[in-house]
C-alpha cells in the first residue's frame, strides 16, 4: 500500500545515467537477477580485501606484512563481516589507492585511466546518502588524501595540464553522475529529510567511547551471539594503544610524519565526541550534527587501525626500542576494559564459564603480540610472526561468520517461494501482510508480494492517514523503520521498540480497511484460526513445512 516506489524498490536499480553510481549493481544490468545478486553480494567485499591491503601497503612504505595485517584486520573485521559490505569503506579506500596512484603514476595514461575510476568512486562515495557514515568517513579520507599530496609533491608538481584537464572532464563527469542520481532519489531525499527519524535527528555525541573496548568480545560473535551482533561489533583497535604509539612515535620525529600529526588529531577530536561530545553550535558546524556517537566510535576504531599499522611501520623503520611500559600500561587498560565490555554485552554472571577464560586469553594473547611488534629491537622474523598471528586471529574470526550468497536460488527454490509467486502472477495488487516478523517481510517483498509491512525507507502516508488520521502517533512511524504486524482484538495502536524497529498492532477488523487480502504467518495455531474466523470469511492457500498463507475473501457482517 502507499509507497510502493520508495518502499520496496530500494535496491538502487535505475535503468538510466543514475546506475553509474554504484558499480555493484551493474551485473543486474549485464547478467541478469541471479548473477547480479552474486556480483552485488561479493565484488564489494572482494575489493575491500584487495584495496585495503593496497590502502596500507601505500602507508606502511610498502611493507607486506605490515600491508596483509592491515588489510585483514579492516576487511575480515566483525564490524565488516556483520554489517557486510560497508560502502564507504571499500569505494572510499580505493578511491585514496586510485589517488595515490594518479599523483605518483610515471605515465600519462595511467593518469587518463585512474582520473574516470576516481570520479565513479566519488560520486559512488556521494550517493551513499548517509551522513552519519559520510561525515566521520570524509574528514578522515580527506586527512589521508592531504598527507599523499604533501608527502609526493614532487611528483604532484610533474602533473601535465592535459591531464589536469582529463581530471577535470571527470570531476564534472562525477558530478553528473550525482545530480541526476539525486533527481532521480528526489522524491526519497525530500522525504527522509522530513520524517522524525533521521531527518530530525540532531546528534551533540556522547558516551560510546565503550564501543573501542568490544573488539575482543567481537571476535567471539560467529560462536556466541549476542542481542544485535552488527550495533556490537568493532575492528580490533587495540585502543588506546594506538594514540599513545602515535604520541611516542611524533616525538621520536619531532612532528614530521605528517599522517600521524592528521590522524592523531582527528583521533583526539573523535574521542572527544565519544566521551562529552560537542556543544551544538560546533556539531552543527562541523556536520556532526548528522553523526551518532556510535557510528563516530565507528571510525574512531578504524583510525585506530590507520595508527597502529602506520606507529608499527616507524618504530621498524627507526629501530626504535619502545620501553615496554609504554606498551603494558594502555594494553592492561585495554584488556580490562574489553572485559568488562564482553560481560556486559555477553551478560556474563561472575561463574562466566569458559567464555570469560577465553576472553581473558585472547586479550593476554594481543597484549604480547604487542609487546613482540613493538618493543623487540631486532628479530623481525618474530615480529612478523606476531603480526601474522594477530591478522590470522581476525581472518578465522571473520571467515567463519562470512556469509557467501551465490544468485538468487536460495529465494526462489523454496516451497513458500513459489506459491507467493504463483499467487502474485495470478493477483499482482493484492496486498499482503507478514505478521510477527519483520525479516521475512522483507521476503515476500523479494518474491514481489506487495507487502504492507516490509522496511518503510520513508513513512507510508497511505496507510497511516487510514490508521491515524489525526496523526496522533505520528513519533512512532514518521521515520524510517523496519515494522513488525500483530494482528489484535483491541484497538489499533502503534510501539516504537527502538528509533528503527516499529510495532504495529492491527485491530482484526482495520486489516480490512488497510486493503488486506494474504496473510503469511509461522505463528499461526488454532487459537489463530477462531479468532480470524470470528471477523472473516478465509481459505487457506498454503500450509506446509511450518507455513501457512490466508487469502481474505470479505469480513463478516457480524464483525462490523
Amino acid at each position: 500500500m502507499g509507497k510502493q516506489t520508495e518502499n520496496i524498490a530500494q535496491t538502487g536499480l535505475y535503468k538510466s545515467y543514475s546506475a553509474l553510481a554504484k558499480p555493484q549493481t551493474w551485473g543486474y544490468y549485464l547478467f541478469g537477477d541471479s548473477i547480479g545478486m552474486s556480483v552485488e553480494w561479493c565484488f564489494p567485499f572482494i575489493l575491500l580485501i584487495v584495496m585495503s591491503i593496497q590502502f596500507f601497503y601505500i602507508i606502511a612504505g610498502k611493507n607486506k606484512v605490515l600491508a596483509v595485517t592491515g588489510g585483514v584486520v579492516v576487511a575480515f573485521s566483525g564490524y565488516e563481516m556483520w554489517w557486510m559490505n560497508v560502502e564507504y569503506l571499500s569505494c572510499g579506500l580505493t578511491a585514496l589507492v586510485c589517488i595515490y596512484y594518479f599523483i605518483n603514476a610515471e605515465k600519462t595514461w595511467q593518469r587518463m585511466v585512474l582520473s574516470p575510476c576516481i570520479a565513479i568512486l566519488g560520486a559512488e562515495y556521494i550517493t551513499i546518502l548517509y551522513p552519519a557514515f559520510q561525515v566521520p568517513s570524509g574528514y578522515v579520507y580527506f586527512g589521508i588524501v592531504v598527507w599523499m599530496v604533501v608527502s609526493s609533491w614532487d611528483n604532484f608538481k610533474k602533473i601535465k595540464l592535459k591531464e589536469w584537464l582529463v581530471f577535470a572532464a571527470s570531476m564534472l563527469f562525477m558530478a553528473s553522475i550525482v545530480i541526476v542520481y539525486l533527481k532521480d532519489r528526489s522524491t526519497y531525499v525530500t522525504e527522509i529529510m522530513n520524517t522524525i527519524y533521521p531527518g530530525s535527528r540532531v546528534s551533540t555525541g556522547g558516551y560510546s567511547l565503550y564501543k573501542m573496548f568490544e573488539y575482543v568480545a567481537t571476535i567471539f560473535y560467529p560462536f556466541k551471539a549476542t542481542l544485535n551482533n552488527s550495533e556490537f561489533s568493532m575492528m580490533v583497535t587495540l585502543f588506546p594503544l594506538p594514540m599513545v604509539m602515535a604520541v611516542y612515535c611524533i616525538i621520536k620525529q619531532k612532528g614530521k610524519d605528517i599522517l600521524l600529526d592528521i590522524m592523531l588529531g582527528l583521533s583526539c577530536v573523535y574521542t572527544i565526541y565519544c566521551t562529552v561530545g560537542f556543544p551544538l553550535i560546533v556539531a552543527r558546524l562541523t556536520l556532526f550534527s548528522y553523526v551518532p556517537e556510535e557510528r563516530a566510535a565507528d571510525l574512531l576504531g578504524l583510525l585506530q587501525v590507520i595508527l597502529l599499522i602506520r606507529c608499527i611501520y616507524v618504530c621498524r623503520e627507526n629501530r626504535y626500542k619502545v620501553n615496554p611500559v609504554i606498551v603494558v600500561v594502555p594494553m592492561l587498560i585495554s584488556c580490562y576494559y574489553s572485559w568488562k565490555e564482553a560481560r556486559t554485552v555477553y551478560d556474563i554472571t561472575e561463574s562466566g564459564g569458559m567464555l570469560q577464560y577465553a576472553i581473558i586469553a585472547l586479550a593476554i594473547v594481543f597484549t604480547v603480540i604487542t609487546i613482540v611488534v613493538f618493543c623487540v629491537k631486532e628479530h623481525d622474523r618474530l615480529k612478523n610472526m606476531a603480526l601474522l598471528s594477530l591478522a590470522g586471529i581476525v581472518f578465522l574470526s571473520g571467515i567463519w561468520s562470512l556469509t557467501v550468497n551465490v544468485g538468487t536460488d536460495a529465494i526462489y527454490s523454496k516451497p513458500l517461494a513459489k506459491k507467493v509467486c504463483e499467487i502474485t502472477s495470478e493477483d499482482k495488487d493484492g496486498k499482503w501482510v507478514m505478521l510477527d516478523s519483520w525479516v521475512e517481510s522483507m521476503y515476500l517483498a523479494a518474491y514481489g508480494a506487495p507487502t504492507i509491512n516490509t522496511c518503510n525507507n520513508v513513512p507510508n502516508w497511505d496507510l497511516w492517514n487510514i490508521l491515524d488520521p489525526q496523526k496522533e502517533n505520528e513519533y512512532c512511524y514518521n521515520r524510517f523503520a523496519h515494522m513488525l504486524l500483530t494482528l489484535t482484538e483491541e484497538d489499533t495502536n502503534e510501539e516504537l521498540v527502538q528509533q528503527d524497529l516499529l510495532q504495529l498492532n492491527l485491530n482484526y477488523k482495520d486489516a480490512e480497511k488497510i486493503g488486506v487480502k494474504y496473510i503469511a504467518s509461522r505463528t499461526y495455531n488454532d487459537d489463530f484460526d477462531k479468532v480470524l474466523e470470528k471477523y472473516y470469511n478465509y481459505s487457506i492457500l498454503y500450509d506446509e513445512f511450518g507455513w501457512r498463507i490466508y487469502q481474505l475473501n470479505s469480513l463478516k457482517a457480524a464483525a462490523n
